[in-house]
């Protein structure tokens, strides 16, 4: 049995855990913004790539960016059911949760972090190719 303290430790844990998942909403949908910005810039830079005959480069652009929206679409969802797994349990603090309530938070950490460097690395080709 728990003491009311170590209850509201577990609170305390559990909803700065919400709170920082919550942030990550916040980052996807700004990377979701930026993204659209992204599509906008790689199809002004296409008509030179074509003159160029650089078709491979295109075609690696509008796939790297496809990927991204994809998974940015895939681990937005993912962090919104988990959310609400933490919003429970901050809401009933007599439910049991395992564990694996912090793995996956690492887990969804280290996917947000991989996306976020993935989207640096297109942002920067796209960039360096419109000032081409």
């Amino acid at each position: 049995m728990t003491t009311t303290i170590e209850d509201n430790q577990l609170s305390a844990e559990l909803q700065e855990l919400y709170l920082l998942s919550k942030h990550w909403i916040t980052d996807l949908e700004f990377l979701e913004r930026d993204l659209d910005f992204l599509k906008n810039l790689s199809e002004r830079i296409s008509p030179p790539l074509i003159k160029k005959n650089d078709f491979e480069k295109i075609a690696d652009i509008l796939i790297s960016i496809a990927q991204i929206d994809k998974t940015q679409a895939k681990l937005k969802n993912a962090i919104t059911i988990y959310l609400h797994k933490l919003e429970q349990l901050i809401n009933k603090c007599d439910q049991n949760f395992e564990i694996n309530l912090i793995e996956t938070h690492t887990q969804l950490e280290q996917k947000l972090n991989k996306l976020l460097l993935d989207f640096k690395f297109v942002k920067k080709t796209v960039f360096d190719l419109a000032k081409e």
